[in-house]
């Protein structure tokens, strides 16, 4: 069965990086290890990280105990700037062609799009990256 809410890949890898990363907020995390706990390539992880420190969510250091850190407290970021950080600004999506087709005549889902979009959007929003960011403790994934 397809799934009607849809997070672009590098969107998802994003924010669970980010909660990885509140786990330990005052530890450099490598990308080797943020890719083994996300089961990704290091090259992938590296370049969503390379968009997060672009939007300085994250520090970064070189070399052996370098890595990625928060660039701030993980109760000042919301799920909202992790997400616009990767897939630039959140868009209204009331229609599923993503324009009208309807000449204007009633959606035959009504307004549930608009809606749903709305909520979606205020949750990342109020969603505090502190929330989270017992996720990966608490082994509610699986880290090797």
């Amino acid at each position: 069965m397809r799934q009607m809410l849809k997070l672009s890949e590098p969107a998802g890898l994003a924010l669970h990086a980010m909660a990885f990363l509140a786990g330990k907020e005052d530890q450099w995390r490598s990308v080797r290890r943020m890719a083994e706990a996300l089961r990704v390539s290091e090259r992938r992880m590296d370049k969503v990280m390379q968009l997060l420190r672009r939007e300085r969510l994250v520090d970064s250091m070189m070399g052996p105990r370098g890595g990625y850190q928060l660039a701030r407290k993980s109760g000042r970021i919301s799920l909202l700037d992790i997400y616009e950080a990767v897939d630039g600004k959140f868009g209204s999506c009331d229609c599923l062609f993503g324009r009208s087709v309807c000449a204007g005549k009633k959606c035959l889902l009504g307004d549930q799009l608009e809606r749903s979009n709305h909520q979606f959007r205020e949750y990342l929003a109020r969603t505090k990256l502190s929330e989270l960011k017992d996720l990966f403790a608490e082994g509610l994934y699986r880290i090797k």
